[in-house]
């Protein structure tokens, strides 16, 4: 007699039970749709965007990142972008930057550290899994 699993309640068929299409198809439907589910809400909660901090964008060791997916609460992470020159990556881990105040549409970078003076290309991971 065929039992069912804990969480999903997928068919588990008994050793003597014949093959049965049906809860075959059944269990291959509800797999699915879980698999959608993830694969759905995964896709939504994080991305990234190609930017080029401007070297003449800076302001007092500030700098206003604007791109619509940021919001409020969202973790904003900055990497440097493939295809940096070693000048930008120094330059880049020179001015130490850090996030600043966010609100939707916009962070503050904050250069603790010696303020960029040529443009730097970073990959910013906007994450919303957080």
């Amino acid at each position: 007699m065929a039992t069912n699993t804990t969480n999903y309640r997928l068919t588990k068929p008994d050793e003597s039970d014949f093959y049965n299409i049906t809860d075959f198809n059944g269990n291959a439907d509800i797999i699915d749709e879980l698999i959608h589910d993830l694969s759905e809400g995964k896709s939504d909660k994080s991305h990234s965007a190609s930017v080029t901090l401007l070297a003449a964008s800076w302001s007092s060791g500030q700098y206003t990142l604007t791109n619509a997916g940021i919001t409020a609460t969202n973790v904003v992470e900055l990497y440097p972008a493939v295809g940096i020159t070693a000048e930008q990556l120094a330059a880049m881990q020179g001015a130490n930057i850090i996030g600043g105040t966010q609100a939707a549409g916009s962070i503050t970078l904050v250069a603790m550290g010696d303020v960029p003076t040529i443009n730097i290309p970073v990959t910013l991971v906007l994450r919303g899994d957080l």
